[in-house]
């Protein structure tokens, strides 16, 4: 390894995704040309995946594990994981927030990423790879551009109460599962196009650089009362205020599985993950940012 490399964390959100989480760090380990260091945030509902964890990294002192106390979403671990790795000196200049069911694929994905990241100027605090789900489906850019009025007035009506928010997303799953309508991705999705500023970024992978987000004020960067699924909105509307911008580098890819956590806990937790990640968190944002 190459003492002048630089060194760059990765925060991976894990609930009941041991495996997964162990496959990621182990391949973000072996990335070249950079000096890697790995957090996994655990908020599994038992202490078997962060033994699981504990054991699996016991001689790899480049990777630590921290527990969270209980689980208070995708936001609130990756908060918590990034924390835990910004206590560590020398400090990471930037670090990578993940999915634990996540694949690189290159052994020098980083290393290119943060390449096209340096010559994008200061003002990229956010960046992502074009991130692929098994199907060849492009999950970014999550927005090109801003809600407008007319988005913000329907999101706050489809999530007035619990039951309109439910019949939406029923409406939306089904419109996903036999018509992937890809309204929002734009030309950007083609993976030979050309690194580009977009409004939000797909959040199963997301690069931040650290000391942009620290001079604007934004670390942690995710609000906690948001569960999981529209944290991508929140962090898109903090980076607007404070005139900083989401940089999409469509010709390098990540896999992204989907939904590994959830699947697992079918049918036992959908009552309350619809509650907390489709009603609570939506009402919030549109509520608190929009």
């Amino acid at each position: 390894m190459n003492e002048r490399a630089p060194i760059v964390g990765l925060v991976i959100a894990n609930h009941r995704t041991a495996a997964d989480s162990a496959a990621l760090a182990r391949e973000f380990l072996e990335q070249q040309d950079v000096a890697a260091r790995v957090v996994i945030s655990d908020n599994s509902p038992t202490e078997a995946d962060r033994e699981d964890l504990a054991t699996a990294f016991a001689n790899e002192p480049r990777v630590q594990v921290v527990r969270d106390r209980g689980n208070r979403g995708y936001g609130a671990a990756l908060n918590l994981g990034m924390s835990a790795l910004l206590a560590e000196e020398p400090r990471a200049a930037h670090v990578f927030l993940s999915n634990a069911d996540v694949e690189l694929g290159s052994a020098t994905l980083i290393a290119e990423l943060l390449a096209v990241v340096r010559e994008a100027g200061d003002s990229v605090a956010v960046f992502a790879p074009q991130v692929l789900t098994p199907d060849g489906r492009p999950q970014n850019p999550y927005r090109t551009a801003p809600l407008s009025a007319r988005d913000v007035r329907a999101e706050r009506l489809r999530h007035v109460a619990p039951l309109a928010s439910h019949a939406y997303f029923v409406i939306q799953d089904l419109r996903y599962r036999f018509v992937r309508p890809q309204a929002d991705v734009a030309a950007t999705s083609a993976l030979d196009a050309a690194p580009t500023r977009v409004f939000a970024l797909h959040g199963s992978f997301l690069g931040v650089h650290v000391p942009t987000l620290e001079a604007a004020g934004l670390i942690p960067l995710h609000d906690e009362a948001v569960f999981l699924f529209a944290e991508e909105l929140v962090v898109a509307r903090r980076l607007e205020a404070a005139g900083l911008g989401a940089l999409l580098v469509p010709h390098l890819n990540v896999l992204h599985r989907e939904d590994a956590a959830q699947v697992q806990l079918w049918p036992k937790a959908t009552i309350r993950r619809r509650v907390n990640e489709r009603w609570k968190s939506r009402r919030h944002v549109f509520r608190t940012y929009y």
